[in-house]
């Protein structure tokens, strides 16, 4: 039995009613889904871009900083960049 909505599934007719109910909703999330996926290839192919944009990080400047002592949260304040976005570009460069 359903606490929330007036769904008795205790008859056998009633169990069908819901599992029939279950079986659309499925179908009507795969439908979603599918053209999610769809409009999102159609926007790849006309050059739209997803996820953040890319920031310029002045790395110079950050290193500056941080042998100043500053820590990254006052980097971030000081620049106005996120400290997760100042310390990956610290270490791609350090990598490669």
């Amino acid at each position: 039995m359903s606490v929330t909505e007036a769904i008795d599934t205790s008859t056998p007719a009633a169990k069908m009613v819901f599992t029939v109910l279950g079986a659309i909703t499925e179908l009507e999330r795969s439908i979603i889904r599918e053209r999610v996926i769809a409009g999102q290839k159609a926007a790849r192919k006309r050059g739209v871009r997803f996820g953040r944009p890319n920031v310029a990080v002045p790395l110079a400047e950050i290193e500056k900083l941080r042998k100043r002592g500053l820590s990254w949260c006052g980097i971030e304040a000081e620049t106005g960049i996120a400290k997760d976005t100042l310390r990956r570009a610290l270490t791609a460069v350090a990598t490669h």
